[in-house]
């Protein structure tokens, strides 16, 4: 820690977080929009006044998060008959004087489920 930090009391704690749960899934029958269910950040340390950022990291890009800055988000798609998608998102947590948390990964999943 600098010398001005311990001066003006102004320590920085890193900031972490966790995902709960680390899975999103929603389903339906036939061709049409898909909701998941939900994910959420609880973030831990740090200086309140949290920010969040969801991003795609990799797979099917046909997700959208419904949030992508709130703590917690669902995501949705658009499925036609037969399709599944499945893919991973980010959130970093961001405190009120700019320290960022590890990126917390989430699996999002969605799939047409008809019966023939």
């Amino acid at each position: 820690m600098s010398i001005q930090a311990a001066l003006c009391g102004n320590s920085a704690q890193p900031v972490d977080a966790y995902a709960d749960p680390t899975f999103a899934f929603g389903a339906r029958s036939g061709s049409g929009t898909v909701t998941t269910s939900a994910c959420s950040i609880f973030p831990s340390g740090g200086t309140p006044g949290f920010t969040y950022a969801w991003t795609f990291v990799s797979g099917d890009a046909v997700f959208t998060a419904d949030t992508p800055t709130a703590s917690s988000t669902t995501w949705h798609c658009t499925v036609s008959i037969g399709n599944s998608f499945i893919a991973t998102w980010q959130c970093i947590v961001t405190d009120s004087i700019g320290t960022t948390s590890p990126p917390q990964e989430v699996t999002v999943s969605a799939a047409e489920i008809s019966f023939q």
